[in-house]
């Protein structure tokens, strides 16, 4: 890995085509670390939003947790016009950002589903306004309750792909069991090649110890997939990791990396929604050591 890549300045990652952006990643050998947070919860500082406080503690990226994209609106963020709500995210933090979207459940599904919220739901519509709004990179991801299924998901990305491909990385898989898979409740091989097949640029995968029974051997047989098929392997976090300790959140940055994912996400949890800035700090400073974890919190927006 270059020093061109691991010191790259703010500006060029933040200005990075979806090519260039998803080489970039590449190049990192698996040290790009994402967060989220709620554009609804409470502000953590009066005066700050929320993205603000996870760019502070070194995540490279930022995702929101049920945008509402007809409407969009972040708490501490003030615009004249909604559709610079990204933005003006992306000026004040310096990070590419992210959204989650629920696919609408197939037919076959649906009759069990409670149903997806037109906010988050995974429609042409929210997709091409999320694209014009300057979103980086969407992820789909199925709620059992909703009645998602790998069905839905596939004929999303096949839409998602013919409309917005070209601009917006696509990121899809599973991190819940939802009973429709035979060889595995979670994610299979084959469910891995097919969301491939269809277009994602990303699989997401849960980290070893999130979901019971997926270790860190389950997580690097799927990885191994993932980048023969030439994608990247996005590892994602449980809530549950914002409220343990620096030595089982470093333990499982290690586990993560030594599994061979890319990019290391963490879910948000608690009163603000939002990731916990100390478990980005020590997932970092685990997963990049002490001088680029300070390079990354000490670099200005304005390079």
């Amino acid at each position: 890995m270059s020093n061109r890549t691991v010191y790259s300045p703010v500006s060029e990652w933040l200005n990075m085509n979806k090519g260039a952006r998803l080489e970039e990643i590449r190049l990192r050998s698996g040290k790009t670390l994402t967060a989220e947070f709620d554009p609804d919860a409470p502000q953590y500082f009066e005066t700050l939003c929320n993205g603000e406080i996870l760019s502070a503690a070194g995540a490279d990226m930022i995702f929101l947790r049920g945008f509402n994209v007809p409407d969009p609106a972040i708490a501490g963020i003030t615009v004249k016009e909604e559709k610079d709500t990204i933005r003006a995210l992306k000026h004040l933090t310096g990070r590419p950002v992210g959204i989650f979207l629920e696919p609408v459940p197939s037919k076959e599904s649906r009759k069990a589903s409670t149903g997806v919220s037109r906010f988050i739901a995974a429609t042409p519509g929210n997709a091409l306004k999320a694209a014009a709004y300057g979103v980086d990179m969407i992820v789909l991801i199925v709620n059992p309750e909703t009645g998602g299924d790998t069905s839905s998901i596939n004929d999303t990305l096949k839409e998602f792909k013919k409309i917005i491909g070209d601009k917006v990385i696509l990121g899809t898989g599973k991190i819940y069991p939802d009973g429709n898979a035979d060889e595995d409740p979670i994610l299979s091989i084959d469910e891995i090649n097919g969301f491939v097949n269809n277009g994602a640029d990303v699989i997401v995968l849960p980290s070893p110890g999130t979901i019971p029974g997926i270790n860190q051997e389950w997580e690097a047989s799927r990885i191994r997939q993932i980048h023969y098929r030439k994608r990247i392997a996005m590892s994602i976090s449980g809530p549950v990791l914002n409220s343990q300790s620096q030595k089982l959140v470093m333990e499982a940055a290690v586990r993560s990396y030594q599994a061979g994912a890319d990019i290391h996400h963490i879910m948000g949890d608690g009163f603000f929604c939002m990731t916990s800035y100390d478990t980005v700090m020590n997932y970092s400073l685990a997963l990049k050591g002490k001088e680029e974890t300070l390079f990354r919190i000490a670099a200005s927006i304005n390079r």
